[in-house]
């Protein structure tokens, strides 16, 4: 007996500890494998559509929103890797930002300012005025949306530059900020 704990009591508690270490391994092995191959994110409860709104009679979105085009939502994995999960469209209304995917209707989402934790731009360093590239959007439950203009690749950022100032001038509560970066990938 050592420590009062004969050798079998030792051991059992031992087999049990490593019987349930390897379920849990297996349950978060699973989770991680489903979530990934279904979108890899939670996906919020749909947020009922507001009313429309007016449309502007010279075509333009109506005073107070915004709608850019020729974004595409970049993605991170879960796997680790990165790339373009589709092209299309984030309009800025009211209280909500809002994105529809060209291809994927399943990628739409809607967001209410008052679930907007963290708005920012991804840059590379360059002397003189940093090239952001990426507008970044974190909700309070740590989802994260990330978006580039069409041809980022090209240096063009007009629309994530246009959203970021809108959404920085529209909703003070919301933490903004520019993230340097050495390369942007």
């Amino acid at each position: 007996m050592i420590l009062g704990i004969d050798r079998t009591t030792r051991e059992e508690i031992v087999s049990k500890f490593a019987k349930r270490m390897t379920e849990g391994f297996v349950i978060v092995a699973a989770a991680v494998f489903v979530g990934g191959c279904f979108g890899g994110r939670y996906e919020p409860e749909p947020v009922a559509p507001a009313a429309p709104a007016p449309a502007a009679t010279s075509g333009e979105a109506p005073a107070g929103s915004l709608v850019a085009t020729g974004l595409v939502e970049w993605g991170r994995g879960w796997y680790g890797g990165k790339g373009n999960r589709g092209e299309g469209r984030m309009t800025v209304s009211g209280d909500t930002l809002s994105w529809q995917n060209q291809k994927d209707a399943e990628r739409n989402f809607e967001l209410r300012s008052a679930v907007i934790k963290d708005v920012w731009l991804t840059c590379a360093a360059r002397p003189g005025q940093n090239l952001c590239l990426e507008i970044n959007v974190r909700t309070l439950t740590d989802l994260e949306y990330h978006f580039r203009d069409r041809n980022w690749q090209g240096g063009e950022n007009q629309q994530i530059l246009r959203i970021y100032a809108f959404i920085k001038a529209n909703f003070p509560q919301i933490h903004f900020e520019e993230r340097v970066e050495k390369t942007v990938d």
